[in-house]
């Protein structure tokens, strides 16, 4: 190899390398690798050539490089998706109920539902508010069985009076058969009344025991209907007219015998 094509071949490889490395860091891109490649290809020694085992390897490196791209490209385009499918998820979450695990709650003065977790089967469980480090009401838990389990609180505190609205704590504890006592999680359960979409993986839920990431809720239910409520109401408004006809029907009847007796 004479002194001028050395010459040659190093000016050529050294000019592609200035003009892909003008705008890169530590790093370059397919493209660039590519032209790099070509470019020692160009200006390789005719009379001393590249070996082709390192040729194979340049090969394989920028196929490697390529199928990265792609890859990552398409990840980006599934976590693109998938947020926008969180998204309308939680929109959908709007006036359901979800369930979360919480330590504590937002207590509006109706009545809350609250829960705990089970991992394994229970012979004991205690369930405890606390507002302000005072205990308001305390509960024993009726489902022992591994699983998740809720309490509905009325809202009345231990002494029989309505509990103020807050921030309440809710302590669980556990025992098994065995004697052994466990502290189990908490739940809480309420309705969803905002969506925030301003973060990722569906934003945080706006609820009325508080807020909750989306990522973290456990389900979504759908509300207990109000006019389950207001069926059983009427029910009751209807049982208590057909009382009240009834009896008065009894008391015509009394009057009438009474009338004819006299």
């Amino acid at each position: 190899m004479s002194d001028f094509t050395a010459i040659n071949a190093a000016s050529g490889v050294a000019a592609a390398t200035a003009s892909l490395t003008a705008d890169t860091t530590d790093t370059i891109d397919q493209e660039a690798f590519l032209k790099l490649f070509v470019a020692q290809m160009q200006n390789q020694d005719p009379m001393n050539p590249q070996e082709s085992s390192e040729m194979a390897a340049q090969l394989a490196q920028y196929s490697q490089v390529e199928q990265l791209t792609n890859l990552n490209s398409s990840m980006d385009k599934l976590l693109e998706a998938n947020e926008h499918s969180a998204k309308l998820a939680a929109l959908d979450a709007l006036g359901q109920e979800v369930a979360y695990k919480a330590s504590t709650f937002t207590f509006d003065g109706k009545p809350a539902q609250i829960g705990y977790q089970l991992d394994k089967p229970a012979s004991e469980v205690t369930v405890t508010l606390s507002r302000n480090g005072a205990v308001a009401a305390s509960f024993t838990g009726e489902e022992l069985s591994t699983g998740n389990h809720y309490i509905t609180w009325d809202g009345m505190t231990g002494a029989g009076i309505a509990a103020e609205p807050g921030e309440y704590t809710i302590k669980v504890s556990a025992k098994e058969s065995t004697g052994d006592t466990f502290t189990p999680k908490s739940l809480v359960r309420s309705e969803v009344t905002g969506v925030d979409l301003s973060g990722e993986q569906g934003g945080t839920l706006q609820t009325i025991a508080g807020e909750v990431a989306f990522a973290s809720i456990m389900g979504i239910f759908e509300k207990e209907a109000a006019a389950d409520t207001a069926d059983s109401n009427k029910s009751s408004d209807s049982a208590d007219n057909t009382a009240k006809t009834n009896n008065t029907d009894s008391a015509d009847s009394t009057t009438g015998g009474n009338t004819a007796g006299a």
